[in-house]
């Protein structure tokens, strides 16, 4: 490949990922509802602590999901039954879809991260992160997914 061609990939690749994409990207079916949908199934399944249904719905696999599952199954013991959450923010890519909640447990307060693909009708869950109490959300940080998604 010569460096030119090399470059015209790159600049390609740089545009197409930009965040200046998503607002003309439209995904063929409304990723945002299933992806939501993973997350109250998430929630049930962390109730129920069924983590091997959960393991079956990491977008990674191999030692990343075990990793992830042996994470989430510490945090049940420490923070107990979920009860509640509210959704704080949101941002839709071609790459995924992430939110940030704040949820109440049984025994405590927090702000969760979820990074879900959706491919085939299903949300696969590529990140989880879990930080004590209600973060900041900054007030500047809009819901950037668009309406159809």
């Amino acid at each position: 490949m010569t460096s030119r061609a090399r470059g015209l990939a790159i600049l390609f690749l740089a545009t197409a990922f930009s965040p200046g994409c998503v607002h003309y990207w439209r995904p063929r079916v409304a990723q945002r509802p299933v992806a939501e949908q993973g997350v109250a199934l998430f929630h049930e399944r962390w109730n129920d602590q069924q983590f091997d249904e959960m393991y079956k719905s990491i977008g990674l696999r191999s030692r990343a999901a075990t990793r992830m599952i042996a994470g989430i199954r510490l945090w049940r013991d420490q923070y107990g039954s979920f009860v509640s959450s509210e959704q704080m923010a949101a941002t839709c890519e071609p790459s995924g879809l992430t939110f940030i909640y704040h949820a109440r447990y049984s025994k405590g307060d927090v702000t969760e991260r979820f990074a879900w693909e959706v491919y085939g009708g299903e949300a696969h869950l590529l990140l989880y992160q879990m930080a004590d109490g209600f973060e900041d959300i900054p007030g500047d940080l809009p819901d950037r997914c668009p309406e159809n998604n």
